[in-house]
């Protein structure tokens, strides 16, 4: 995984997703000064949180509560979610494919 993340069973990087699905922030690799600022935006574990844009190179555009956060490559690579499957605990033989 690139930029030094660690994709777990229950969580991968939000930069995995694609356009359209939702995950619940499961938690978030960076500094203290990160954590705050994402803080500010709403997104911290435990919110969901939508792919309306990207991700790509540049990064990608999210929908958080009623608003829409746009978040660069770097940070976006730095949020670990767990899919909305896992966040809801729907077991795997369960999932609707993709």
């Amino acid at each position: 995984m690139t930029g030094g993340t660690r994709a777990t069973p229950d969580a991968t990087a939000l930069s995995s997703l694609r356009r359209g699905e939702r995950a619940r922030v499961a938690r978030i690799e960076g500094s203290a000064s990160l954590t705050q600022r994402l803080r500010m935006f709403g997104i911290r574990p435990g919110i969901d949180v939508v792919v309306l844009h990207g991700p790509n190179g540049r990064g990608a555009v999210l929908q958080v509560g009623g608003g829409r956060v746009a978040l660069g490559r770097t940070v976006v690579e730095r949020i670990m979610v767990a899919s909305r499957y896992a966040a809801e605990g729907v077991p795997n033989h369960q999932r609707e494919p993709s």
